[in-house]
């Protein structure tokens, strides 16, 4: 971070804890400087929970190596986890390759927003999900939360609602889910009935994969192919289920594996003769071949 950049951003980030709720939504989402922190379905696999009756909130922040090197995932976390993240595929990909940033940019702000005020982050929170629940269960949908989406928080961090409430105290009755590298989410999982967690694998943690297997829980495993059909039927001695059919992956039956195609983000491009051209899907401890 350069030395301009640098000043801005401990500006931004002290104006952001001042702020307060004006008691208007839309003006202090004006005031923060985003649209909103979290919606309904808003990517293309989120989406197809609604084919499977759910409806599901969800946040994108910024991961990897962006907003300004403030950390949203496991500091232990390999290097080819940030260099593959999925920070970087769907919209965000479309952007980037375009030399646009408004996607990042508004995940940027969301971020900041959590680690310099995140009472006011928890308390837009509140009335998006109150909202957004209302809204599934009008049209008869199960309500569920997933807040990592680009993101590997405990859930227990998210602890500013009302009466300084977690969100497991605040939303007892809703289910929340994530995808998770970090062992301190696997016990969370354990306390919480209503919190279904699935455990990515990469090469390095196969024991801890096993152990979660063994317990009743569910791996996630990238194969390294862009068609389910390439899947392997059993990886570590598990049965593998397609993934990439919907996302809420507390409908998953237990000890399986969940198996994901590769997603391709703007680092699979290069750029030749003035064209994006697809590398290939790359070789890492991400990865499985199949």
């Amino acid at each position: 971070m350069d030395a301009k950049t640098y000043e801005w951003f401990n500006k931004e980030m002290n104006r952001l804890k001042k702020l307060t709720y004006s008691g208007n939504y839309a003006k202090t989402m004006n005031e923060i400087g985003v649209s909103y922190i979290g919606a309904i379905n808003t990517s293309s696999k989120l989406k197809k929970n609604e084919k499977v009756n759910i409806m599901t909130y969800c946040v994108y922040l910024a991961a990897a190596d962006n907003a300004y090197g403030l950390e949203v995932c496991n500091k232990k976390t390999s290097k080819s986890c940030r260099q593959y993240c999925l920070v970087s595929s769907g919209h965000a990909k479309i952007e980037a390759l375009s030399g646009q940033s408004r996607t990042q940019n508004a995940r940027n702000k969301r971020t900041m927003l959590f680690f310099a005020n995140r009472e006011l982050f928890c308390k837009i929170m509140e009335i998006e999900i109150d909202r957004a629940k209302k809204k599934a269960e009008s049209k008869g949908y199960i309500f569920s939360i997933r807040f990592n989406c680009t993101s590997d928080i405990p859930l227990t961090a998210l602890n500013k609602f009302s009466g300084d409430m977690d969100i497991f105290q605040a939303f007892p009755d809703v289910i929340k889910y994530d995808y998770t590298k970090r062992p301190m989410n696997l016990r969370i999982a354990q306390q919480h009935d209503n919190y279904h967690v699935v455990l990515s694998y990469y090469k390095g943690n196969d024991e801890l994969c096993k152990e979660w297997l063994r317990n009743g829980g569910s791996i996630a495993v990238v194969f390294g192919t862009l068609h389910e059909s390439d899947f392997p039927k059993e990886f570590l001695g598990y049965p593998v289920i397609s993934g990439d059919g919907y996302d809420a992956r507390f409908l998953d039956p237990k000890n399986v594996v969940v198996g994901l195609k590769y997603k391709v983000g703007k680092q699979d491009f290069e750029l030749v003769n003035g064209k994006h051209v697809f590398k290939g899907i790359p070789k890492s401890e991400l990865i499985v071949e199949c």
